[in-house]
């Protein structure tokens, strides 16, 4: 007979706080898992996760190593309600301690309540309590130098989590939380698939690593699940397919290739679909990575032609959920606020975004008459989007979406959600993410 524990977790989110929210939920609706959900603040969010079966307990690195807008992931370790943390700290440390080595470990605080001086006054006595016992555990504390919250670059040059422990102080409710860090997003990675890349090319594709991993997740838990069926644990039910018809220098490409699904991906440049092959054939070079053969594709071809149909239409038939992930095209780059002469490019912008999903459209209505693959039934595909957003003199925004969006339901399309936006305060052109899925 199985039983049950809750086990909690607080997940701190990147930069664009409901773009990363809504990945997070996501994710979480491709696993099995049972789950409440609580926002501490508009960035950090607490996870009571219920396991129904202490016998196949919650692994959350699955979850978490999926991510690409979370930053960090606490496990809940002790509660107070007199915002005194180092107990917990100690206790927590003590419990995990081996005597064979020293042990790295650093505080973050998530409240006001406790500063950087106190978190470090906090350290310290921890480590001479330790250090004081019958069995002494030796220890090196990471002092704060300046925030109250460690820096990435600092937990990943001191490989923690993996050699070391970090630890969240948070309030809620009333009370003090304590965490320890169990996933980093390491920033030396994404920066290596960012910038690291053999065939960058800032004119044939700018779309940011993250944000492609982003729209492949949004992409995923918006695919119809199977009512009848539980979902394995792990993905959707069936085989999974990514599309990019706007590769260029293949970010979409690359970030599905590490969620281990299968992608193909084209362009209308012999250019970026080099580009892209060469930087899928480094990713797959590199230690650890696992890359099957058959796992990715790429060919040449213009998004609103017949030939990208007849390309896919062939390769489509065996999967039962299939993600259409792209950043088309922008308009040209800016760097004042445009006015209204500076966005009579974007009617021809326009109409490659109509005439791709007019494309695209038909190559799924098509394929409509097989709808079971090997006993599941086939979701409706999804599409994740860029559409441009400009920031406009006067402080308005011209919504290229906003502007087409009547005459992308005519073709025969829904609107999932409403649009997430992409962007830092400076940046003349955002992006808006848009999910969409086609009508029966």
């Amino acid at each position: 007979m199985s039983s049950s524990s809750t086990k909690q977790y607080i997940f701190i989110l990147g930069r664009e706080r409901e773009l990363c929210y809504q990945e997070l939920i996501s994710v979480l609706s491709s696993f099995c898992f049972k789950y409440d959900i609580h926002s501490l603040t508009d960035f950090i969010v607490l996870i009571n996760f219920i396991e129904i079966d202490l016998e196949h307990p919650l692994d959350i690195q699955p979850i978490a190593m999926r991510l690409g807008g979370t930053i960090k992931v606490y496990e809940v370790a002790g509660v107070s309600y007199d915002a005194k943390p180092k107990r917990a700290i100690l206790d927590s440390i003590v419990e995990r301690s081996s005597s064979d080595r020293t042990i790295d470990f650093a505080i973050s605080s998530y409240t006001s309540l406790i500063k950087r001086d106190e978190l470090n006054k906090i350290g310290f006595s921890i480590k001479k309590e330790l250090r004081a016992q019958s069995a002494p555990i030796a220890t090196r504390f990471l002092a704060l130098k300046e925030e109250a919250i460690a820096s990435l670059a600092v937990l990943a040059g001191n490989k923690i989590p993996l050699k070391g422990y970090e630890f969240g102080i948070f309030q809620y409710e009333g009370k003090t939380i304590v965490g320890f860090l169990v996933f980093l997003s390491d920033p030396n990675f994404w920066s290596l698939i960012d910038f690291g890349k053999p065939a960058g090319d800032k004119y044939s594709g700018m779309l940011p690593p993250k944000l492609a991993r982003i729209m492949i997740n949004l992409a995923l838990g918006s695919a119809e699940k199977e009512k009848d069926q539980p979902v394995d644990g792990s993905k959707i039910n069936g085989r999974t397919l990514v599309i990019d018809p706007f590769c260029g220098s293949g970010n979409v490409l690359l970030q599905a290739i590490l969620l281990g699904l299968d992608v193909i991906a084209s362009d209308v440049s012999e250019r970026a679909v080099n580009a892209s092959r060469k930087n899928a054939e480094w990713l797959c070079e590199m230690p650890r990575i696992e890359c099957r053969k058959e796992q990715w594709s790429l060919f040449q071809a213009d998004a609103i032609s017949e030939k990208l149909l007849e390309d896919l239409k062939l390769q489509i038939n065996s999967y039962s959920n299939i993600a259409i992930v792209a950043e088309p095209y922008l308009g040209r780059p800016k760097k004042l606020k445009a006015s209204y002469k500076d966005i009579d490019e974007y009617d021809e912008v326009k109409e490659l975004y109509l005439a791709f999903l007019r494309n695209i459209a038909k190559l799924f209505h098509q394929s409509a008459t097989n709808q079971t693959i090997g006993g599941h039934s086939k979701s409706k595909p999804v599409f994740s989007l860029v559409f441009p957003l400009v920031e406009m003199v006067g402080g308005d925004r011209f919504s290229l979406f906003a502007l087409s969006v009547d005459e992308i339901e005519k073709i025969g399309y829904t609107i999932i959600r409403k649009p997430l936006i992409y962007g830092r305060d400076y940046q003349i052109v955002k992006r808006e993410i848009v999910l969409l899925t086609l009508n029966s």
